[in-house]
């Protein structure tokens, strides 16, 4: 079950989801997720998790993602296919008003079934393709997986329709989760920023202007069609004032008008151009356009301006971890984490594990969950030798911090290895990160000797 909270800690709504994989990624729908700012997770066992961090979503598809600290979770199987032949039997396990581990049963009444005809006046996700079911829904089912007889899941429950006085029960097919699965194990490509909200900072005119009153009360509960159609009216009014320019941005910026929140930001730009906020906001909104390289270069201004602004830090490590500029991301990363290490911690969570191809960054990832920060003026790459191992047993190279990770490879008596960063303590025992040949990983610090 997921408890969702707002920006005040007051629970908004519960939802379910479900584990698809055993480090932590937790399915569910994106409308679940989408106004929470804190996420709590409780299994069918009772363990609670209060450090969910949403990692990827689809809005279209009404699809989300969560992660976790886990590192051995079980999960749920995902079929091969949703597609399915009329009356095979299903059943849903869901937390339906807030009653976690309630399941109902029922049968497919209609798969590959497209709704946007039937439904002209609903928004449908998934472009209308959903599969219907008889297995009852309510309030809190969102996101339940849908089992098939053999226990796999065939799809995630996202809406109910009423039809001639009936209730139509419906489930996003499997194979759109498992695309924002594997868009989810890519990495930093899947994660994206979020806007800098608006300095107050105006001028007495616009104190009095009722229109900016209405203004602030509907941003104030996310109403931002209509704080940007009142924008619109301010801009006009205020043609001159970088906050309404700014404020129209961020409107827009939030309804993902990502165009539109350019144009506003490069105008606040032309009339203030030292307003960090709006060089990170034009860089997100550049990003959300793919134009990357232009906004790789609106965080740098933003840090050029304030080099202690820890947003714009992040989306620099971001954007050049998208790009494949690893050594500028792994800097970056060590920068943020030097900054403000929360934050840096926070970006490192639902990454460490995941499948990136550059082993200094994996490091620097593992360098912020561990609270320890490199020293990025110095270099870390310092020679050592494997002693003290037999060789009937070699020295086992780790994918992470500890015994309890897989083994990589092994090494033997006399190899030399290099040390490239900062160690981290395990129990009673210190890990220190290597590179040997092409391969990387951890080992345990008594086994090396230094070779300098």
């Amino acid at each position: 079950m997921h408890e969702i909270f707002d920006a005040s800690g007051s629970q908004i709504a519960t939802g379910t989801g479900f584990s698809v994989s055993a480090d932590g990624l937790v399915a569910t729908n994106h409308h679940v997720v989408e106004n929470g700012h804190v996420f709590s997770l409780v299994t069918s066992q009772g363990a609670k998790f209060d450090d969910a961090k949403v990692v990827a979503s689809d809005p279209e598809k009404d699809l989300a993602l969560l992660k976790i600290d886990s590192k051995d979770l079980p999960y749920l199987a995902l079929a091969e296919s949703s597609k399915a032949p009329l009356g095979k039997r299903v059943a849903i396990y869901g937390s339906p008003r807030g009653l976690a581990g309630s399941l109902s049963e029922g049968i497919i009444s209609a798969s590959e079934r497209n709704l946007n005809k039937s439904f002209p006046g609903e928004k449908i996700p998934n472009n209308g393709n959903l599969i219907q079911t008889t297995a009852p829904i309510s309030s809190g089912s969102s996101g339940s997986p849908l089992f098939d007889a053999e226990g796999k899941v065939l799809g995630v429950m996202t809406l109910s329709l009423q039809q001639n006085a009936q209730n139509l029960n419906f489930a996003i097919p499997v194979e759109a989760l498992k695309s924002l699965i594997d868009r989810a194990k890519e990495g930093p490509s899947t994660l994206g920023g979020e806007y800098s909200a608006p300095k107050i900072d105006f001028d007495t005119a616009i104190e009095d202007e009722p229109a900016y009153r209405r203004l602030r009360q509907q941003m104030s509960v996310g109403n931002w069609v209509e704080s940007l159609k009142i924008t619109g009216f301010l801009v006009e009014k205020f043609p001159k004032s970088p906050l309404i320019h700014f404020q129209n941005g961020y409107c827009a910026g939030m309804l993902r008008l990502d165009n539109q929140a350019e144009l506003s930001y490069t105008k606040v730009i032309e009339l203030d151009p030292l307003n960090q906020l709006a060089w990170n906001n034009l860089g997100l909104a550049l990003s959300s356009q793919k134009k990357l390289q232009d906004a790789l270069i609106a965080f740098e201004k933003a840090v050029s301006i304030n080099p202690n602004y820890p947003q714009a830090w992040e989306n620099i490590v971001r954007t050049n971890a998208v790009l494949g500029n690893w050594p500028k991301a792994t800097t970056a990363l060590d920068t943020l984490a030097q900054i403000d290490l929360k934050i840096a911690r926070e970006f490192a969570r639902p990454l460490v594990g995941l499948r990136i191809p550059d082993a200094h960054f994996r490091q620097a990832l593992e360098r912020a969950m561990s609270h320890e920060v490199a020293d990025t003026s110095s270099n870390s790459n310092v020679k050592f030798r494997v002693v003290g191992v037999s060789p009937d047993d070699p020295l086992a190279v780790r994918s992470g911090p500890g015994a309890n990770f897989p083994r990589v490879i092994s090494i033997a008596n006399g190899e030399e290895v290099f040390v490239t960063g900062a160690g981290k303590m395990n129990g009673s025992t210190k890990w220190l990160p290597i590179d040997f040949g092409n391969s990387s990983g951890w080992v345990a610090s008594k086994y090396l000797k230094s070779s300098e």
